[in-house]
């Protein structure tokens, strides 16, 4: 009966792997890769990412204290005679107006870096195909062999 329904089972399939390039075109392409997966181990347009949105929170907590001296400066609480607050809305509202330049900024540096980094991430994938690096393993349909850990 078993080899009744082994003669029935379909034939296993078979994955070409990628064509092999030539031994002196096999190490430049290594070389490549190592040198993209150096540059390529951070990256940099996250770092970017990042910094903008802090300097994003840091703008808006920085904007809305200024903006809150400054209306409590025209609508005093109880009728009280309030100081006008230059000494700390003036330096609140430059850092506030620095930080929303230095978001913008990131987030300009942020997207030139990713279009870099898309660019030589592809190429990585790409030499990654060419030397067989990403070949994904096809198990078994043997009944000989063993089974997967945890589904004896």
């Amino acid at each position: 009966m078993l080899a009744s329904t082994r003669e029935a089972s379909p034939a296993p399939r078979v994955i070409s792997a990628p064509p092999r390039p030539s031994d002196s075109g096999h190490e430049a392409l290594r070389t490549e890769l190592d040198a993209l997966n150096e540059e390529l181990r951070e990256l940099r347009s996250t770092d970017h990412a990042l910094r903008a949105y802090f300097a994003s929170w840091g703008a808006l907590v920085s904007l809305s204290v200024t903006g809150k001296l400054i209306f409590d400066f025209f609508n005093p609480p109880d009728g009280r005679v309030v100081r006008p607050p230059y000494f700390t809305a003036t330096p609140l509202l430059l850092i506030g107006l620095w930080l929303v330049f230095d978001a913008l900024k990131n987030r300009a540096q942020k997207a030139a870096l990713e279009k870099h980094e898309a660019v030589r991430l592809a190429r990585q994938h790409e030499l990654r195909e060419l030397l067989g690096l990403n070949e994904a393993p096809v198990p078994s349909l043997d009944d000989d062999a063993a089974p997967a850990v945890g589904l004896a």
